[in-house]
């Protein structure tokens, strides 16, 4: 039975993204209103439509990030919302209000977060190219046989921290973090 729930539990939460309904979204900011209604009430609708706070809290949860701590996630939208709609812009915010619970989600026993980082170079090629409008979630802008060079240094880093049973950690930027991520 622990086995078959822990399975259960993972599936849950690989696939919670794709559970979570308007009407949860709905429930889940009703429940937050109770201790902090002028935070609804300032966010919804006025700033955002629900269906926008939807698209957030799905971009978490596909991430697997925890979106338990709904009052820094809607403190977050509510102050750049003003400047953006875009839900992958304030994914993005969202995030990084959520640093110490992404951390804390990812890091060892001792509190340390094993990660690997882009060669310098790579990253500021990349930037470029999303500067440009020239990165392509796909391809990365990058020629082939660099595409291919970088899948396979990324599986030779990576993959002892799979092995130890560590979260694979990339840290970059947040300009090519969702384009890394998908």
């Amino acid at each position: 039975p622990a086995v078959i729930a822990t399975h259960l539990l993972e599936t849950l939460r690989k696939h919670a993204h794709a559970l979570l309904t308007r009407q949860d979204t709905r429930a889940l900011l009703d429940k937050v209103a109770e201790s902090a209604p002028a935070l609804v009430g300032e966010l919804v609708p006025d700033q955002l439509g629900l269906g926008q706070v939807q698209r957030v809290f799905k971009k978490l949860l596909q991430e697997r990030v925890p979106i338990r701590d709904l009052v820094t996630i809607l403190e977050a939208l509510a102050d750049r919302a003003p400047s953006t709609k875009n839900p992958d812009v304030l994914t993005e915010f969202a995030r990084a209000a959520l640093a110490a619970t992404i951390t804390q989600h990812v890091a060892d026993a001792e509190g340390r977060v094993h990660a690997v980082v882009l060669d310098p170079s790579l990253e500021q090629h990349l930037l470029k190219k999303a500067e440009t409008g020239e990165l392509n979630p796909q391809t990365l802008g990058l020629e082939p046989e660099r595409a291919v060079l970088l899948q396979q240094e990324a599986e030779r880093y990576l993959a002892p921290l799979i092995a130890s049973g560590r979260a694979p950690v990339l840290l970059t930027s947040p300009v090519l973090r969702a384009t890394l991520f998908a």
